[in-house]
């Protein structure tokens, strides 16, 4: 009997023994998992470099684009407004540049005006609506030229005169965007070359 116990013994101590091991290997094991190696560490950091050097010209790029879009899409609007209160209100309405957003002056990046031309003289005065003020700091640095100085729309929604092309760009860029008023009164957007 004692051999049998003493067998047992045995046979509970191995397992014990190898119980133990198992438990220091994975202990060894998770410690090894814990953290990364410097080798891991530079190659990661190169890697991510690499990545963030090539993002940042696309990055670039994408937010002349949003500029150059959101200026060009904020005259747009102004110039529908236009259009839209001289046919709703059957008045002629005026859309200029302003700086002030009082009255007409400067060029298209300084902001814009739209109001009622009452007495026709195609300046705002006291007494005229004004629609709606622009402020220049939704044109974002873009450089606007317009080959005239405003839009005068009719109560049926034509404009006045000769087409009205404005062109956004910005410099260094070989492409830009323009906004096109015809004579009929449609506003259209277009691209075109930057020089």
């Amino acid at each position: 009997m004692e051999r049998a116990e003493f067998a047992n013994a045995t046979n509970e101590c191995s397992a014990m023994k190898t119980s133990l091991k198992q438990v220091a290997n994975t202990a060894r094991l998770n410690s090894r998992r814990r953290g990364f190696t410097l080798i891991e560490l530079i190659m990661v950091l190169a890697i991510a470099s690499i990545l963030f050097g090539l993002a940042i010209p696309q990055l670039s790029q994408f937010a002349q684009n949003a500029r150059l879009t959101s200026s060009r899409n904020a005259v747009f609007t102004m110039l529908q407004l236009g259009r839209a209160q001289a046919i709703f209100k059957r008045t002629r309405v005026i859309v200029c540049p302003s700086g002030n957003g009082q009255h007409c002056s400067g060029g298209w990046d300084s902001g814009a005006l739209v109001f009622h031309d009452g007495n026709n003289n195609r300046q705002h005065e006291p007494n005229e609506t004004i629609f709606s003020v622009m402020d220049p700091q939704k044109l974002h640095g873009v450089r606007i030229q317009g080959n005239r100085r405003l839009v005068a729309f009719t109560p049926d929604g034509r404009s006045e005169g000769t087409n009205l092309s404005i062109s956004f760009c910005i410099p260094g860029k070989p492409q830009g965007h323009s906004v096109v008023v015809s004579n009929a009164g449609r506003v259209r957007t277009g691209k075109i070359a930057c020089s």
